[in-house]
């Protein structure tokens, strides 16, 4: 049994993935690690060879854990002292948040979550659908854990935060079915990782405070609504008329329904995604800009939102 170490009655902590770099080459961390030891107390443990861009600054290996336990994370530690440097180069820091209902109730608080949800200091968003590879995750089987196919992603890859419905990893070695929302923030290169995280070293991970991390990356988030009428008309350049007549009420209508097509749904996260990468699109463009240019650079995203409080009222 995966035994994790951080877990109260509504909710459970734990590292997903960790990935560590070594200054020894693969055979010789094999012969220094007691695997099958370490392979007790993970999901998954593998040692192989790193990146070639690692190699050039001194890394011979690489260890990827899922899911260890704190016991596991302890024998490392103890080995890794005794022998070599490393480096602790990608954590999924995770939270499960369990949900007493079906899994249509977890996949429906998700929804509902994420119809406001924005990320303030990072534009990019997008959602991905796992049908889209050929085979949904509702037909695949229940030991995996997954049973949506929707994940929302907010960030870029280095400093990510994702959240999903699924079968609680935590519960599941336990023989315990239990659908939870699932967020998980995802950290690349040892710098991000001490410098948000706090980790840095294998002693960092055995007494990481999930629950004070949690509560303090929330403060990156908002939830919002669009004013949707000003945007709409704002994307075919009347945001400045008040009274529309027939032909361009039809115009605004049907240019909104081809930008909620394309990201297949709508909210603050898609807007403020939408505008930033279209104004990143423009500034790399070479030459003088155009009027209709210059009037999506000079927009700031915020006159279509609306700050909701805590109980989703508006402020």
């Amino acid at each position: 049994m995966i035994e994790y170490y951080v877990e109260t009655p509504t909710q459970g902590f734990y590292f997903d993935r960790i990935h560590i770099n070594t200054s020894y080459n693969p055979t010789m961390m094999r012969n220094i690690l007691s695997v099958s030891e370490l392979k007790k107390g993970c999901a998954s443990l593998k040692i192989r060879k790193t990146t070639d861009k690692a190699v050039e600054l001194g890394s011979k290996s690489r260890i990827e854990m899922i899911a260890p336990s704190k016991e596991a994370l302890e024998l490392l530690r103890k080995v890794m002292q005794e022998n070599l440097s490393y480096f602790i180069t990608k954590i999924e820091i995770t939270k499960d948040i369990f949900v007493a209902g079906s899994a249509e109730d977890a996949e429906r608080i998700i929804m509902k979550k994420t119809s406001t949800l924005r990320r303030k200091n990072s534009p990019r968003f997008f959602r991905f659908n796992a049908a889209l590879r050929g085979t949904s995750n509702k037909d695949r089987r229940y030991g995996d854990g997954l049973f949506t196919d929707w994940t929302y992603y907010y960030g870029y890859e280095n400093n990510e935060f994702a959240i999903y419905a699924r079968w609680s990893k935590i519960l599941l070695p336990k023989n315990i079915s239990c659908p939870c929302v699932h967020e998980e923030w995802r950290f690349i290169s040892r710098s991000k990782i001490h410098k948000i995280a706090g980790i840095k070293t294998l002693d960092d991970l055995i007494h990481f405070d999930f629950e004070t991390f949690f509560k303090k990356q929330e403060r990156l988030f908002v939830h919002e609504h669009v004013k949707v009428d000003e945007f709409s008309k704002w994307l075919v350049g009347l945001e400045r008329k008040k009274n529309l007549d027939y032909k361009e009420q039809m115009q605004v209508d049907l240019v909104f329904q081809q930008f909620t097509s394309k990201y297949g749904m709508f909210n603050s996260a898609v807007l403020v995604h939408d505008i930033a990468l279209t104004k990143s699109e423009i500034n790399k463009a070479r030459g003088p800009k155009t009027r209709e240019q210059q009037r999506i650079l000079n927009t700031n995203y915020n006159r279509f939102l609306i700050r909701l409080d805590q109980t989703g009222e508006e402020e």
